[in-house]
């Protein structure tokens, strides 16, 4: 852990400078109601805010909910990064919550198990506020971008499978969600690889070989059901996770699972794309495919 995670942090800090300047001269839409910073959890910590975007077109009428999950390695990044994404969510008919939840590579030792943990407590916070924000419970619908991905997927076989809830920490949390939106995922860590062993330690911890989370939770294929609740995924060529998104695909559509898959082969768009760049034609594009397949998987269509 001690050699990589220097190497991580600088990575991590070349990715900060340049979310500095993208987000500055990105210019989200002015018609959503922004509250920010609000606690899910009552400790204090950043990464247990979150903020509520909601149309101010919505004219009280109740909207379904996105809640996203940001990227960043899982040790950077806080909900900021992803509030353009969120907003151009927000536009096509939803509210959506942006959350945070804590980082690993701290002197604290966060781990994924404790990330997943946060992400649960968030979206207990959802269900027992969003009505007050105009939001339905009934509709819901869980986004995540490369790290994000790979909670989100996570969350997703969490909600079907009261086992892996237990091992987890997690009490059981039933079906949440209508649908999944995954971009750019990273689901397999027990791969071979220069970014699978770097994070290895990080993300799990130094003993991580003996450690029951990461034996059930490292490889998404292994907990991947046909209980799952639908998905959509997204990926490009110019994605160094494609393959994994590739293999994220293959794992549901064996299982059985409803998914739509969009692997981007045009213009060598970069990973997580859609996210960074939404109000560009490509982000545009999956952004407005993605909402469509969340709206028709939802109870009632004709609100929205």
């Amino acid at each position: 852990m001690d050699f990589f995670k220097p190497i991580l942090n600088l990575v991590w800090g070349f990715a900060g400078v340049n979310d500095t300047v993208r987000l500055k001269r990105q210019h989200p839409p002015e018609n959503i109601e922004e509250n920010y910073d609000i606690p899910y959890l009552s400790d204090g910590l950043r990464g247990h805010l979150l903020d509520v975007y909601v149309p101010q077109s919505a004219g009280g009428k109740k909207l379904p909910v996105i809640v996203d999950v940001h990227g960043g390695g899982w040790m950077y990044g806080y909900k900021e990064i992803n509030r353009p994404y969120c907003l151009a969510l927000a536009e096509k008919g939803f509210i959506v919550v942006n959350i945070n939840y804590r980082l690993c590579g701290g002197k604290d030792r966060v781990h994924l198990a404790d990330q997943l943990q946060d992400c649960f407590a968030a979206f207990s916070w959802v269900r027992e506020n969003i009505a007050v924000y105009g939001g339905d419970t009934g509709n819901m619908f869980l986004t995540g971008d490369s790290a994000g991905g790979n909670l989100t997927c996570l969350s997703a076989a969490v909600c079907a499978n009261e086992k892996l809830a237990q091992i987890a920490g997690i009490p059981a949390p039933g079906q949440l969600f209508r649908a999944y939106g995954a971009t750019s995922p990273m689901i397999d860590f027990t791969q071979k690889s220069p970014l699978t062993v770097s994070n290895r330690q990080v993300v799990f911890g130094a003993d991580y070989k003996n450690d029951l989370f990461y034996k059930t939770f490292a490889n998404f294929a292994k907990i991947a059901g046909k209980e799952l609740a639908p998905f959509y995924l997204v990926t490009s060529n110019g994605d160094f996770l494609q393959e994994q998104g590739k293999q994220c695909y293959a794992v549901l559509l064996t299982n059985g699972v409803d998914v739509k898959f969009h692997n981007w082969t045009k213009n060598n768009q970069q990973h997580v794309f859609s996210v960074i760049e939404p109000f560009k034609g490509p982000g545009q594009i999956i952004i407005e495919e993605m909402t469509r397949f969340f709206k028709s998987k939802m109870v009632v269509e004709a609100e929205v």
